[in-house]
């Protein structure tokens, strides 16, 4: 990472970082929350291991400098990015949501792996998932 497009990257975490728990936290408040959901949502199987492709977004977002390694080439991705959490933020807030789904028991390393990315996704985040 340059040091040109640092800052653009830590602002960019910082502003996530804030509003993502922010509004989890403000979500939490509320004594009961309804749920949303599509019929066809009930027919997805479960696939615990598609958790690994859910983190993917991480390290997916640590290389963007790599691939727009100037400050210029950057800041369309990072305005873009800051634009779409304030607006998720706002949508969160106006209608914070619970699961409509019961999350059947994990086991294993792939269990694992589903509680961390679970842990991430935190609670109420459903629409739009902030991520």
């Amino acid at each position: 990472m340059k040091r040109e497009t640092l800052p653009l990257t830590l602002f960019f975490a910082i502003l996530f970082g804030v509003c993502y728990s922010a509004t989890s936290w403000l979500a939490a408040l509320h004594a009961s929350l309804p749920s949303w959901n599509f019929a066809f949502e009930t027919r997805v199987p479960f696939i615990p291991s598609f958790a690994i492709l859910y983190l993917t977004i991480i390290p997916a977002l640590l290389l963007a400098p790599l691939f727009f390694p100037t400050r210029d080439a950057l800041t369309p991705l990072f305005f873009t990015l800051c634009v779409e959490t304030v607006v998720a933020c706002a949508f969160f807030l106006v209608m914070p949501l619970t699961s409509a789904f019961v999350r059947p028991p994990t086991h294993g390393w792939i269990g694992f792996v589903f509680r961390f990315a679970d842990t991430l996704n935190l609670q109420s985040n459903q629409f739009p998932s902030l991520h």
